[in-house]
């Protein structure tokens, strides 16, 4: 899977998880399960793939994306214990930085292969 194809599926498994985080006025979900299942696999591909490949090149925004993802993770479980949900708001968007983060850098790059296919054309 190339950079900007990574970039693609990334910005799709977010809209995906927009999509499948509908409930109703009771806190009910909306989606069938099997859709959250596809949607929760699709992030975590995306999350290890693309921290994977951007490690090299900036290590603070793959760590970013993985432990604001996990922190949300276990926040959103022991969310009645005492915890306030001002501290899951700012994982959440934590979260929602370094992901886009982790996108440009991937896009970056995917321009950058682009560049320089092009210039290894007009050298040959």
């Amino acid at each position: 899977m190339r950079n900007k194809t990574l970039a693609l599926f990334g910005i799709g498994t977010y809209i995906l998880s927009v999509l499948t985080s509908a409930t109703d006025s009771a806190g009910n979900s909306k989606v069938p399960l099997s859709l959250v299942a596809v949607s929760a696999l699709a992030t975590v591909v995306f999350y290890f793939i693309a921290a994977k490949r951007t490690w090299d090149i900036q290590k603070s925004a793959p760590l970013l994306l993985i432990i604001s993802a996990t922190l949300g993770i276990v926040l959103s479980a022991i969310q009645g214990q005492g915890i306030a949900p001002i501290y899951i708001n700012l994982t959440k968007i934590a979260n929602v930085l370094a992901f886009f983060w982790v996108v440009s850098i991937l896009w970056a790059m995917a321009r950058l292969e682009s560049v320089l296919a092009g210039s290894k054309v007009e050298n040959a």
